[in-house]
């Protein structure tokens, strides 16, 4: 379109040229002129002479109109030029993403344990997502297809197969193919390699060596690439989280979700904890979760970021540390001048006390920490606990009370143990 506007300008242009050029005598320019004017546009009229004394306004305006449809025409090649180069891109974009699923399926590949009557099945690789693991991971996210299920084997040296098939860590599978496991429970620095193994709709299990990579700060949490956050949405009105204060000692929540795999909380200055889940053969205790600090762990206005395995997923939730007013602080204080703890003997482990009416008393060993105790004084204020079947555990020499009146007020106390 461009082309056939200029010439038409010119055509007209030049024809005009030279029939002025011709009134002026220059015969051999004029000559020229009309030859290529005839050569474009053997169509286009003659002008009479005695016009074109007036059309001095009809050449300003063919310039006028000339030049604005040639910046139109550049404007519009812009945009096509541009149209193109973002096409370009996507289709560099598609080859790179095509190049980097080729190469990381290449990779899975190599990972694959395969033997003569073993090959590596498509379908075990067509959703699979295997984040690199390190020595300091302790929750890790993945994918595989909906209908399979998952499992990781970790190394025995007594065994035959170089790994322990009779303990595996089974994870969870959401239904759409994503899980997620906690390795809270296993020393990861202490191996070179894991082994992931992938069941359903595969003619037979699927396995993969996933190599141990050095520990790297922030690799304790290792995240899916998948939008899984619709799930973790699901899940997050469900948590139940009770309020953390500055002096807090113990903290146990139960019933913190059904089918909950694991909890863990992250702090600035404590990093990951263990696994808060406490082992426990009661049903109602199996979403019981517990943990403790030191006196001056927790500071007001920190924040725990705990993180719940459950549902094929890690869902994330914040806390922040709560403070006390000075009125509540002077509350603590009377809860602290009404309690009496008598001394505790390693022979009997009897826990036995008295403060303020009601209050809910928990008993933790310190050191390890490997049981406590948790339950109600009377209106009185005295409370009693026979421990003897936990003698065996107490190993240390300090228990720790944390005692919690009915307005929520905790005080904590340390015993020692004789």
């Amino acid at each position: 379109m461009r082309k056939v506007h200029l010439m038409t300008g010119l055509s007209s242009v030049a024809l005009l040229m030279a029939t002025t050029a011709c009134s002026n005598g220059d015969s051999n320019d004029t000559g020229e002129e009309q030859q290529d004017v005839s050569g474009l546009n053997e169509s286009e009229p003659s002008i009479d002479l005695e016009d074109t004394s007036n059309n001095d306004d009809e050449e300003v305006q063919e310039d006028q109109t000339d030049s604005g449809g040639d910046e139109d025409i550049d404007d519009a090649e812009e945009v096509q030029e541009e149209e193109v180069q973002a096409d370009s891109d996507t289709n560099e974009d598609d080859g790179n993403e095509s190049e980097d699923m080729a190469d990381l399926r290449a990779y899975y590949e190599s990972l694959a344990v395969t033997s003569e009557s073993r090959e590596v099945h498509s379908n075990a690789l067509e959703n699979l997502e295997l984040p690199g693991i390190h020595e300091n991971t302790i929750i890790y996210n993945g994918t595989v297809s909906p209908d399979q299920t998952v499992s990781f084997v970790f190394p025995d040296d007594d065994s035959e197969q170089d790994f322990d098939y009779s303990d595996p860590l089974d994870a969870e599978v959401s239904d759409e193919g994503h899980f997620s496991v906690s390795f809270g429970g296993y020393d990861l620095d202490e191996m070179s390699e894991i082994r992931f193994i992938v069941t359903g709709s595969l003619p037979q299990e699927q396995a993969f060596d996933l190599p141990i990579h050095s520990a790297e700060e922030g690799m304790e949490y290792i995240q899916s690439d998948a939008n899984t956050e619709e799930i973790e949405e699901s899940i997050r009105p469900n948590v139940q989280l009770d309020d953390i204060y500055e002096n807090m000692r113990f903290y146990r929540v139960l019933n913190v979700l059904d089918d909950v795999e694991a909890v863990h909380f992250e702090h600035t200055n404590l990093g990951f904890s263990h696994d808060m889940i406490a082992p426990s053969a009661d049903e109602e205790l199996k979403s019981l979760i517990t943990t403790t600090f030191d006196e001056a762990d927790l500071e007001a206005e920190d924040i725990l970021t705990f993180y719940i395995v459950a549902g094929g997923v890690t869902t994330v939730i914040e806390k922040e540390v709560q403070s006390w007013s000075d009125e509540e602080w002077a509350r603590i204080d009377e809860i602290k001048e009404e309690t009496e703890l008598e001394e505790i003997s390693k022979d009997t482990l009897v826990f036995a006390g008295k403060t303020v009416p009601n209050a809910e008393v928990s008993i933790i060993n310190l050191n390890p920490r490997n049981f406590n105790i948790r339950l109600d004084a009377d209106e009185n204020g005295q409370f009693e606990a026979n421990s003897q079947d936990n003698v065996e555990n107490i190993t240390s020499d300090t228990i720790l009370y944390q005692i919690v009146d009915e307005e929520g007020h905790l005080a904590t106390f340390e015993k020692p143990l004789n």
